[in-house]
C-alpha cells in the first residue's frame, strides 16, 4: 500500500520505487509507504470499470507517480501512461 495523500491509500497490483527517492536511500519497513511509486501497474479485472481505472490513474499522477500501466489481460493490451494525458498503447500484435 502507498499513501498518495492524507486520507488516500492505494494498493496497485505492482509498485516500483526507486531507492534514491527514500530519504535514507533505503526502503522503510512501514506497512504503508509514504512515497508514491515511480511506476504503478494496475491489472484490470472483470469488476473494474473504465472510470475507476481513470480515477486511479489520476490519483497516482497527482501524487507524483511517473508512469502508470493499465494492463487488460482479456483484451491483451497495455496502456502505458507517462503523464495524466499521454499514453502509448501496446497490443499483443
Amino acid at each position: 500500500p502507498t499513501r498518495l495523500r492524507k486520507g488516500r491509500v492505494r494498493i496497485p497490483d505492482v509498485s516500483v520505487y526507486l531507492l534514491n527517492r527514500f530519504p535514507s536511500g533505503r526502503a522503510t519497513g512501514k506497512a504503508i509507504c509514504d512515497i508514491p511509486p515511480d511506476w504503478a501497474i494496475e491489472i484490470v479485472s472483470r469488476s473494474n470499470t473504465p472510470r475507476e481505472m481513470q480515477i486511479k490513474r489520476q490519483h497516482f499522477f497527482a501524487a507524483g507517480t511517473r508512469r502508470v500501466w493499465i494492463v487488460d489481460p482479456r483484451k491483451r493490451i497495455i496502456e502505458d501512461w507517462t503523464s495524466a494525458k499521454t499514453c502509448l498503447l501496446y497490443t499483443s500484435d
